[in-house]
């Protein structure tokens, strides 16, 4: 083995012993995306999320094209599919437990028109609308190299695009949940119409779900009934808000799962985020 390659694998060792640490709240390491040597050992996560009664994968995956005017890829990922990039892999940890590891530089290049910032997002295929209970639940860990100042989206829910009075379209978060700067938030807005100017409120309504420890495993669930949203985490209920009338009942929603980000200057962060028992009820 070459000393540069010595050293990258020893840095990277380091990178996942710091994951699964105790006290990784303010790690001060820069976490790489995997060399290609190191990608090509990794596996597909594709065989770790859900299915539905038919067998069928319920997710798709976005992630940046790595140019900036390439915008977002998106790649459909079904129970036969062996796909795995720097942004998307398996990680299994010291207990031989298999978690889906995404990775994203914030610096990185690529993104829809109507976004922000980078994003790698598992993405639901199906709709559902606010009738009945729907749920969407996972567990996560990760660490970033500046936790101080990221933040960035691990999951939430969307409306599909639906056109505004000027006949344009874009799909609209109804609830995001949120790591910002060392603690998790649930942030819920009521929309009036399909644009994003006409708000119930200017400010989201916001659901403060604790302290974030980067290596420590936290369970999430966003669970609806009807047009009450409510809140977990790890099984304790942390709020609860009702969408108004002028959020339609009948509307396309579906929910994600990753790392967004949403520092829109774009700093110099790295963000890895392991997730597992993604379920969709």
């Amino acid at each position: 083995m070459n000393t540069k390659l010595f050293l990258r694998t020893i840095t990277l060792a380091a990178v996942l012993a710091g994951c699964t640490s105790s006290n990784g709240e303010n790690s001060p390491y820069v976490m790489p995306y995997a060399t290609p040597e190191e990608l090509a050992k990794r596996q597909s996560p594709v065989p770790l999320l859900p299915p539905d009664s038919s067998g069928n994968i319920v997710f798709n995956l976005q992630y940046p094209s790595g140019t900036k005017d390439g915008g977002m890829i998106t790649s459909p990922l079904d129970k036969n599919s062996n796909f795995k990039n720097k942004y998307f892999s398996k990680y299994t940890d010291k207990n031989n437990t298999d978690w889906i590891r995404i990775s994203l530089d914030a610096s990185d290049q690529g993104k829809s028109p109507n976004g922000s910032s980078v994003r790698v997002e598992l993405t639901q295929k199906t709709n559902w609308a606010f009738k009945g209970t729907h749920s969407f639940s996972y567990t996560f860990f990760g660490n970033c190299s500046n936790v101080s100042e990221a933040k960035f989206t691990v999951g939430q829910f969307l409306a599909r695009k639906l056109p505004n009075s000027n006949g344009s379209a874009t799909d609209r978060p109804l609830c995001r949940i949120e790591v910002e700067q060392g603690k998790i938030v649930a942030k819920i807005r009521n929309y009036y119409e399909a644009d994003k100017v006409d708000k119930i409120n200017g400010d989201p309504i916001e659901i403060e779900l604790g302290k974030w420890i980067p290596s420590k495993e936290t369970t999430i669930k966003i669970q609806t009934e009807d047009k009450k949203l409510t809140i977990f985490r790890d099984g304790e209920k942390k709020g609860s808000t009702t969408f108004t009338e002028k959020v339609r009942s009948d509307e396309r929603n579906y929910f994600k799962a990753g790392i967004y980000y949403q520092n829109k200057d774009s700093p110099q962060i790295f963000t890895e985020i392991f997730l597992k028992n993604l379920k969709i009820e």
